[in-house]
C-alpha cells in the first residue's frame, strides 16, 4: 500500500527541474534599475552571460539575468530612447547547440502603452573572455524570385551589397568587471 502511494510522489518529483519559476528575482512586470540589478544578481555568483553590458552602437546598457538553466532575459537598463523604462524586459536568450552561440529574440518596438512588441531574432557570439559578444543577422522563410521569370534579354543585374563587416553591433561587459587584458587594461 506505502508503495502505491509513495510512486507517484517519487514520479512527480524531477519534474520541479522543469518548473518556469525564474531563477532571478529581477525578471518581473515591475521597472529596475541598474543597482537593484547588481545588488540581486551579487547575491550569487554569476553566470555566462549573466551582468550589466553596454552596447557598442549607442551606449545604452542592459540587464542579462538567467532566468533558467538554459535561457536568460534582456532588461533595459540606461538609455536614450525615452519610451524604454528601465528594466523592461526586450527580450530573451537561449543557448545554442555551439559553445559561446546564443539565440536571441528581440523586441523591436515599443508600443503607446511601454510594452514591446514584435520580434525579430538574431545570433549571439559571445567572444572566449566572455567580456565581449555581438550579434548576427539570420534569415529564415520562403521567398519568392520573380526576377526569374523575366527572359534574359530584358533582365536588369541589380544586386545588393553588404560589405560591412560582422561583428560591429555588440556589446562589452560592464559588471562584473571584465579581466585586465590588452583591450581592458587595469589603470593604476
Amino acid at each position: 500500500m506505502f508503495r502505491f502511494i509513495l510512486s507517484p510522489i517519487l514520479m512527480l518529483l524531477p519534474l520541479n527541474i522543469f518548473a518556469t519559476e525564474p531563477l532571478s528575482p529581477l525578471v518581473t512586470d515591475q521597472p529596475i534599475d541598474i543597482y537593484t540589478a547588481r545588488q540581486a544578481i551579487g547575491e550569487r555568483p554569476p553566470t555566462g552571460l549573466e551582468g550589466v553590458w553596454m552596447l557598442t552602437d549607442d551606449e545604452s546598457t542592459i540587464i542579462i539575468v538567467r532566468e533558467s538553466p538554459m535561457t536568460y532575459s534582456i532588461l533595459s537598463g540606461r538609455s536614450s530612447n525615452l519610451a524604454l523604462p528601465p528594466g523592461l524586459k526586450i527580450g530573451t536568450i537561449r543557448m545554442g547547440g555551439k559553445q559561446h552561440l546564443y539565440d536571441v529574440s528581440l523586441a523591436r518596438k515599443i508600443n503607446n502603452r511601454g510594452q514591446p512588441s514584435g520580434n525579430t531574432n538574431v545570433a549571439l557570439r559571445v567572444d572566449e573572455s566572455n567580456d565581449r559578444f555581438y550579434f548576427l543577422p539570420y534569415k529564415h522563410g520562403v521567398s519568392l524570385d520573380l526576377y526569374r521569370l523575366i527572359p534574359y534579354m530584358f533582365r536588369f543585374t541589380i544586386k545588393r551589397q553588404d560589405t560591412r563587416p560582422e561583428g560591429i553591433n555588440g556589446a562589452h561587459r560592464l559588471w562584473p568587471a571584465p579581466r585586465p587584458s590588452f583591450d581592458n587594461p587595469v589603470v593604476l
